[in-house]
Formats: structure tokens, C-alpha cells, sequence
């Protein structure tokens, strides 16, 4: 009977993993690891921290770049938190405000009721507000809600020029909440004085593609780029 016991505590006990976070816990599973691409590793190195809504919920464990503009990034994330991230989110480097000589990674879900991620899930990594926007793609069929106007916004503010993603991510808003949206964007562009000149050339263009999408012609996209120009 007391070899049996010692042989069951000692598999209970071999199945705890120490993780160590800001301070020291056991828990019943390993921690998972995430890997996420990046265009610019932006000097992150093993060690630097993983937040998520402002708490630490893991580490980097790997920072390399095989080839220019092109990294990968392995992340642990702790045990008592790897449920806490899901199939919608996102990556972004940013520089820890914790630690003014360290860089780190930021994760949000766009998403909620998405299923938890594994061990080994790949993401993409984005920089700067395409780290918002990116949330803006995974939400385009969500409600248009203050929260997403505020977002949207902030991007406009931010941004010298919008990328084609971002005109995209617009746009879908546009067709999936088309009058209130037209309604809150025209107030926007009439509003914001210190608009970027070329932001609000190109939200121009989208407005009028969705007020009247048959003025619209094959030759002119959103971003008021002529085809015929490009390939002169």
C-alpha cells in the first residue's frame, strides 16, 4: 500500500511544472509557445515580456531573423494565462513602459468566443496602427459600435496615408453599416481639421464609391491611384 501511494505522488508530482512570472507558482501544466512573423524584430530579445491588458502573461523565449525584413518571434506563455488568448489575436512590439531599456510584445483577441489557442499557433505580427486596424478586418461584420468609431479615429488621426488594408477594413464597415456609417464619417472628415491632406483625399474617394458606386469607374480605386497612370 505505501509503494502504491509513493508511486502515485510521485507522478502527481512529476506533472507540475514551476513557472516563475513576478513571483513563483505551481501549476499541474506547462506553460504553450506561440510564434509569431514579423517585418522588424525592432531589437526584442529572449526575456523581454508578453502583456495583455496590461499584465504580464509571459516571455520571449527566441528572437531570430533568417532573412531582411523578415523575423520570428517564440513566445511562452504561462500557464495560468494560455486561456486567455484565442484564434483572433494579435501581435504587436512595443517598448515596455515597465522597463525603459526593453522592448516587448503586446496581445489583444478581436474577438471574443473564439476557440483558445495550442502549443505551436502561428501568428502574424503588426506594426504601429496596423496593429489596430488588423482588428478592424477580424470585426468588419461586428456592430459599428463607439468603441470601433473611437479606433477608427484614432487611425485617422495617426496616419499620414492609409494603406490599402485599412481602405479595405473601411469599406467593409461602409457596406455592412452603410448609412450610419456615411452619416459619422461625413461629421468626421468635417470635423477633423488636422486631417493628413492625402487621408483625407483617399476617405473622399471612398465616400463617394459608396454614396454612389455607379460614378465608380474600373479605372479609379479608393486610393485615387489611376491604373492607367501606374503603368506609364
Amino acid at each position: 500500500m505505501k509503494r502504491f501511494f509513493f508511486l502515485a505522488l510521485s507522478v502527481f508530482l512529476g506533472s507540475i511544472a514551476f513557472v516563475g512570472t513576478d513571483g513563483c507558482s505551481f501549476v499541474l501544466w506547462p506553460a504553450i509557445e506561440v510564434e509569431i512573423s514579423v517585418s522588424d524584430l525592432e531589437a526584442i530579445q529572449k526575456g523581454d515580456k508578453v502583456y495583455m491588458s496590461g499584465q504580464v502573461i509571459g516571455e520571449v523565449t527566441t528572437a531570430q531573423s533568417k532573412v531582411p525584413r523578415q523575423g520570428t518571434i517564440k513566445a511562452k506563455i504561462y500557464s495560468d494565462h494560455k486561456k486567455q488568448i484565442n484564434e483572433s489575436a494579435v501581435f504587436t512590439i512595443a517598448a515596455d513602459k515597465m522597463d525603459n531599456d526593453r522592448k516587448c510584445l503586446l496581445v489583444k483577441n478581436c474577438m471574443e468566443n473564439r476557440p483558445i489557442i495550442k502549443s505551436g499557433h502561428q501568428f502574424q505580427g503588426y506594426r504601429g496602427y496596423r496593429f489596430e486596424t488588423a482588428c478592424l478586418e477580424k470585426r468588419a461584420a461586428a456592430v459599428w459600435t463607439e468603441h470601433y468609431k473611437k479606433m477608427v479615429k484614432d487611425i485617422l488621426e495617426s496616419a499620414s496615408r492609409l494603406s490599402e488594408e485599412t481602405i479595405d477594413n473601411l469599406k467593409a464597415f461602409g457596406q455592412e453599416h452603410h448609412d450610419e456609417f456615411i452619416k459619422w464619417m461625413d461629421g468626421v472628415i468635417k470635423e477633423m481639421e488636422d486631417m493628413a491632406p492625402e487621408v483625407r483625399r483617399q476617405l473622399d474617394n471612398l465616400m463617394k464609391e459608396l454614396k454612389d458606386p455607379k460614378n465608380t469607374t474600373p479605372d479609379t480605386n479608393v486610393n485615387g491611384f489611376d491604373s492607367n497612370q501606374i503603368n506609364t
